[in-house]
């Protein structure tokens, strides 16, 4: 059985945030980041930026600078995620038209 690549791409991003919010529960915060990062840069090169895997990874990164008060990133993560959230709401509305 062929599994699909993009099913496996999600997968594995979920399973790199999974080990970044372990991470960040154990306090190394900047590990984490760079796992979340990596979950990130997975998901676009294999899914795409628009992709879900793309805007979970997002929505982690956005919170992690959220909660650290690092406000210019947390900007650049919830920019890159609501064009990404724009995207699925235009696809949704012309599809219930």
């Amino acid at each position: 059985m062929i599994k699909d690549p993009l099913r496996t791409t999600e997968e594995v991003v979920d399973g790199y945030i999974h080990i970044a919010k372990m991470i960040e529960k154990g306090g190394n915060l900047a590990q984490a980041e760079q796992v979340y990062k990596s979950a990130l840069s997975l998901a676009v090169s294999q899914n795409g930026e628009q992709s879900a895997a793309t805007g979970y990874a997002l929505v982690e990164l956005w919170d992690l600078y959220e909660r650290q008060g690092r406000q210019k990133e947390a900007q650049k993560m919830w920019e890159r995620l609501r064009r990404l959230l724009d995207r699925y709401y235009a696809e949704m509305t012309e599809e219930n038209n």
